[in-house]
């Protein structure tokens, strides 16, 4: 297998050549500060009230790496961190045994305009996630590669922020979702945009959580490159899932999963379903393309979290995706008939091609939903 570390190539080569960000204000090489690791050189020139551009060399002081051995905490606003370099990236490493239960290789807890420009972060399993944001506003995240975190490739979570933009970047072996939002408090987050992106052999690829309450505050997952992989139960993980993310667009992306597909870490890739919505209203779900899921392509079905209750999935629409070769079912709307605060009701299904689905090609058992113009293998609903 190789090594992590590596995980570039010629995709952040390509990358290169489509983000060219000029350095901001005053600019500091991170590795004229003094520090025992090129972490704490890094943070050092964070601490710098006077440089509002990091500057971080792809050759670093720790035998060409950059070592994190503790958080690097963003701690004030208006700051760039980015490589010197628009061909290679500077790799931080999590290293070292101190990190405990600490949130991430980077902090941005309650800071604006921060911008994360062509960097590595190797979490060595070693970091809880790559980087971690509370209640901040205006975070870019781009042309970079995010692999090997505990949990999180990108945690934005306990209270809300807004206008996340996370583009261009690779997601390798995280170990639950590459790109993360809830809240502890209930707020919402709005205008995270994950758009662009890589995302390989993580349970989930996007999961939106308490994302966006109107359409001009909506969260979208856009352009993206799936590839996950499944927990110990086959309905564990899905290339994207929405939960109270109304308003969510979801479209563009490319979600493969099944046995004997390339999966670009050399990890076992299996999805277990394409995309999955709860207790969400109003989402877009449009032009993706599922394939290969080990259970269901696309499934709109209550259950997540029954504190959350009543649930209500509706008014979705999920237009002209491709939904092939999944293990049991394309299209999934369902409900527990049983359980009189489950609302799975007035969803639309249209012109979605299907066909090569292990069971059939659509299931429903909710409310005053609407299916037409699916083609390709049996849909019954309509």
């Amino acid at each position: 297998m190789s090594s992590p570390h590596r995980i570039v190539g010629a995709l952040l080569v390509l990358v290169g050549s489509l983000y060219a960000v000029p350095a901001q204000g005053t600019a500091c090489y991170a590795d004229m500060y003094p520090g025992k690791t090129g972490g704490a050189q890094i943070q050092n020139a964070i601490n710098d009230a006077n440089c509002s551009t990091i500057l971080i060399n792809p050759m670093g002081p720790d035998w060409g790496h950059w070592y994190v051995e503790a958080p690097i905490t963003v701690s004030r606003s208006e700051v760039t961190l980015r490589s010197t370099s628009e061909s290679f990236l500077p790799v931080l490493v999590a290293s070292g045994t101190g990190w405990g239960r600490n949130r991430g290789m980077i902090i941005i807890d309650g800071q604006s305009d921060i911008l994360l420009h062509r960097l590595n972060l190797q979490g060595s399993k070693n970091s809880y996630n790559g980087v971690w944001v509370r209640r901040s506003l205006r975070i870019t995240i781009d042309a970079g590669v995010i692999a090997g975190q505990i949990f999180h490739g990108v945690h934005a979570t306990a209270q809300a922020s807004a206008e996340i933009e996370i583009g261009w970047t690779l997601f390798a072996d995280n170990g639950d979702i590459d790109v993360r939002t809830d809240t502890a408090d209930g707020t919402y987050h709005s205008n995270v945009l994950v758009h662009d992106n890589w995302m390989y052999g993580t349970l989930y690829g996007i999961s939106f959580a308490n994302c966006g309450r109107s359409e001009a505050l909506r969260c979208e997952a856009t352009h993206n490159t799936i590839q996950p992989k499944k927990g110990s139960d086959p309905f564990d993980g899905s290339g994207i899932d929405l939960n109270r993310a109304h308003n969510a667009l979801v479209s563009g992306n490319a979600l493969y999963g099944a046995e004997g597909y390339y999966c670009f870490t050399e990890i076992e890739c299996r999805m277990g379903m394409g995309i999955t919505v709860d207790d969400t209203q109003n989402a877009t779900i449009d032009s993706n393309s599922i394939e290969g899921a080990v259970i269901h392509g696309i499934v709109l079905a209550n259950g997540a979290i029954a504190a959350h209750k009543p649930w209500w999935t509706s008014g979705n629409y999920v237009l002209n995706n491709t939904v092939i070769h999944n293990g049991e079912i394309g299209l999934v709307d369902a409900r527990d008939e049983s359980d009189a605060k489950d609302h799975n009701i007035y969803n639309v299904w249209g012109e979605n091609t299907i066909f090569g689905n292990g069971w059939t090609g659509c299931y429903s058992n909710a409310q005053a939903t609407t299916f037409y113009g699916n083609d390709g293998q049996d849909c019954s609903p309509q």
